[in-house]
């Protein structure tokens, strides 16, 4: 499926958006760009400098749109279906991170001490999703614009999930829809993972070593800790790929107190997608283009606005 846009208006004329693509340009008037305005409010891109944050405007300049490929998403779907029992999170293509995920999947033997030790807590996992069965997660309704490049960044989803917050108030590393600033990401840092070439085998310096991804499984071997991974269930459909947009401004969160206390960091803004209609090669190459030529004039305009 291409990317598509509806027809907009622009400076009061209706423009039929070319076929596969979209209407470049700053939508005029009260209204905006369709893509925009299906987005929940209160969206902001996250930068990686001064004042990280600058809110997203419908009127945003939209000079493309990824959208889902149909058939991709229901090959996802079934790879999901293979690794329900390890990864769990019905109705989604994301891992959510509950205690049946983050405990250890039943797959996985006792092979590390540890594990021999607290054994029984390796059924954890397989009681809790045999309760909370497999379901398919629903062609969602932003399909058609998964992946929306503005003028000033990129804005898509966190993860490949049913929305589940519509307001401004979360933090913005768990919120649902992400917004990142030109300025606020590195695009050869983009993760890429094409499934159908991965490899079998991974050390725990390779990437991703014991890879938490919602459509593959890898085997842990080690003492004490793994060492080395083997996938031994992965998607083999063409085409069929994970992207993952992490900002460079990071949110440390802090939990606990006393000897308890304990601080993670995330990266505050992220977008992950599966089964983008368009080849990996083709967003890397078109986010790249688009940041080298929007990079200097959105940041500029970002600064001024945010001057007091």
């Amino acid at each position: 499926m291409a990317s598509v846009a509806p027809d907009v208006v622009v400076a009061g004329t209706v423009v039929a958006a070319p076929q596969g693509g979209v209407v470049a340009g700053t939508v005029v008037g009260a209204t905006g760009h369709p893509a925009l305005l299906a987005l929940p409010p209160g969206v902001e891109y996250v930068r990686a400098r001064n004042v990280p944050f600058a809110p997203l405007l419908p009127t945003d300049a939209v000079v493309d749109v990824f959208a889902l490929d149909r058939a991709m998403f229901d090959a996802a779907n079934a790879a999901k279906r293979r690794v329900h029992l390890c990864n769990g999170a019905p109705g989604t293509l994301d891992i959510d991170p509950s205690v049946c995920v983050a405990i250890g999947g039943p797959c996985t033997p006792p092979w590390t001490a540890h594990f021999i030790v607290f054994c029984p807590l390796v059924f954890i996992p397989q009681i809790c999703n045999l309760i909370y069965k497999h379901k398919d997660m629903d062609f969602p309704p932003w399909a058609d614009h998964a992946l929306i490049v503005t003028d000033r960044g990129v804005v898509g989803r966190r993860g490949m999930r049913p929305d589940r917050d519509r307001g401004s108030e979360r933090s913005h590393y768990v919120r649902d829809v992400n917004a990142i600033a030109w300025d606020g990401f590195d695009v050869d840092k983009i993760e890429v993972r094409r499934y159908a070439e991965d490899k079998d085998c991974y050390w725990n310096c390779d990437k991703p070593p014991g890879q938490p991804d919602p459509l593959s499984y890898a085997f842990g071997f080690g003492l004490l800790a793994p060492w080395c991974w083997k996938v031994v269930r992965n998607p083999t459909t063409p085409g069929l790929y994970r992207a993952k947009i992490a900002s460079d401004h990071t949110t440390t969160v802090t939990t606990g107190a006393g000897q308890q206390k304990r601080s993670t960091r995330y990266n505050t803004a992220q977008i992950s997608l599966i089964a983008l209609a368009r080849s990996p090669d083709d967003l890397v190459a078109s986010l790249r283009a688009a940041k080298a030529k929007y990079t200097a004039p959105a940041a500029a305009a970002m600064e001024r606005s945010d001057a007091p």
